[in-house]
């Protein structure tokens, strides 16, 4: 038994050795070749070494490869992107096939805009206006160029309402317009607030307002004065023989309400029924009402807010802007 044990032994030994011999001549004969594709890198030199490789004559080998084998990644890549390619252009297909060019996906209370259209004031303070909400100027004075800047603003907004025929909007006064079609709003209605400097030389301001745009919104309009309402709006909407979505300026606290002698609206109190709704008809401009502040006393910061009226606006949200806009007038006299 132990004669068979330490056979069995030796054996082992003998395999093991022949494995580690065979594992030795396996690295010996890698590093051989490494060490003779060095050696004939050298002897071909960098040239040749880099034209072998475009082509190896002897492998019939084009940059590293047999044509069988470039064959094979060109079919799996062709496969590949082709499959993508497809993929891309169906989600295109039904994309396109949900959305439109003139109508959005997602209106009024299902969109991020929401069903409650916003209020714009024209012109705005310096920058973005999200630090401040003042519009300061000097009466017939310098004023660091503010006048100016608030005009050119008034230009260009009152600019873009020309030649509103040429590109399809037809004059809605008499009503009954279609829906396809855009209603004409003249800018002559504004009066005195039509031409520059818009009140800003003698102190009497006008600031300009629109509503936001909101897809397919129909105003449901105040045939009689709500709650709430002001005694100027009380009037206006009870002297009104048009359909209109009210609005009302007011000053922000009891200083400001009486420091301001007068508010004037033109063309009226309220923007026409008539321009609504807004269905991205062809040359759409949005209506505008200008209104012009007459301070008791100048040298005085005045704190405005304006409120559109109609059953389905809701009330201001001074986050979101929802239904109004705020602003504080700072007018000078010269020194």
């Amino acid at each position: 038994m132990e004669e068979k044990g330490s056979t069995a032994a030796r054996v082992a030994s003998t395999t093991k050795s022949q494995e580690n011999s065979k594992s030795d001549l396996k690295e010996d004969k890698s590093e051989e070749d490494k060490n003779e594709a060095v050696t004939e890198k050298k002897k071909l030199g960098r040239g040749k070494a880099f034209r072998k490789f475009i082509h190896n004559s002897e492998t019939g080998e084009y940059l590293g490869r047999t044509c069988l084998s470039w064959s094979k990644i060109g079919v799996y890549y062709l496969i590949f992107y082709g499959f993508l390619l497809t993929f891309f252009c169906m989600l295109m297909i039904v994309s396109l096939h949900f959305l439109s060019n003139t109508e959005p996906y997602y209106k009024q209370g299902d969109s991020v805009i929401g069903a409650s259209p916003g209020l714009e004031y024209f012109p705005t303070p310096f920058g973005d206006g999200k630090d401040s909400d003042l519009l300061w100027f000097l009466v017939n004075g310098n004023d660091e160029g503010n006048s100016q800047y608030y005009t050119e603003q008034i230009d260009n907004l009152l600019s873009a309402y020309t030649d509103q025929e040429d590109n399809g909007a037809v004059d809605c006064t008499g009503g009954g317009k279609d829906e396809k079609q855009a209603c004409l709003f003249d800018t002559k209605q504004l009066d005195s607030c039509a031409t520059a400097p818009y009140g800003f030389d003698d102190g009497k301001p006008c600031i300009f307002l629109k509503i936001n745009r909101v897809y397919d919104w129909v105003p449901k309009v105040y045939s009689s004065a709500p709650d709430g309402a002001s005694e100027s709006l009380q009037a206006a909407i009870s002297g009104s023989s048009e359909e209109l979505v009210f609005v009302d300026c007011k000053g922000t606290y009891p200083e400001d309400k009486a420091n301001l002698k007068s508010i004037t609206y033109t063309p009226q109190q309220g923007f026409s029924a008539n321009f609504f709704p807004f269905k991205n008809q062809e040359g759409y401009m949005n209506p505008i009402v200008a209104v012009k502040f007459e301070p008791v006393m100048r040298d005085m910061m005045i704190s405005v807010e304006c409120h559109l009226w109609a059953q389905n606006i809701k009330k201001q949200d001074e986050k979101a802007r929802i239904g109004g806009a705020k602003f504080s007038l700072m007018i000078e006299s010269n020194p």
